[in-house]
C-alpha cells in the first residue's frame, strides 16, 4: 500500500510539473479544449485561464511531494516497527 502511494505521488507530481511549467502546450491545450467545450471566444474570461492552471499543476506538485513524503514515511516507521 506504501508503494501504491510513493507510485501516485510520483504521478502527481510529474503531471503538476507538465502542466505548471506548460510543457508541450499541457496548460495551453487544456484552456483551450475547455474554451471550445463551453463555446467561450478565445479573448473571453474562464476560470480555465493558463495562470489559473497552472497554478492548480504547481498544487498537484504539492499534493504529490505531501504522497511521497507519507509514502516514505510510513515504509520508515514500517520498517523500525518490523526490525526496531
Amino acid at each position: 500500500m506504501v508503494v501504491g502511494i510513493g507510485v501516485a505521488g510520483v504521478f502527481l507530481v510529474l503531471f503538476g510539473w507538465c502542466v505548471f511549467r506548460d510543457v508541450n502546450g499541457a496548460a495551453s491545450a487544456w484552456s483551450t479544449f475547455y474554451r471550445e467545450s463551453k463555446g467561450i471566444a478565445p479573448e473571453g474570461f474562464t476560470l480555465a485561464d493558463i495562470p489559473t492552471l497552472k497554478a492548480m499543476g504547481f498544487w498537484y506538485m504539492l499534493v504529490g511531494a505531501g504522497f511521497l513524503l507519507g509514502a516514505i514515511v510510513g515504509s520508515v516507521a514500517g520498517l523500525i516497527r518490523q526490525f526496531g
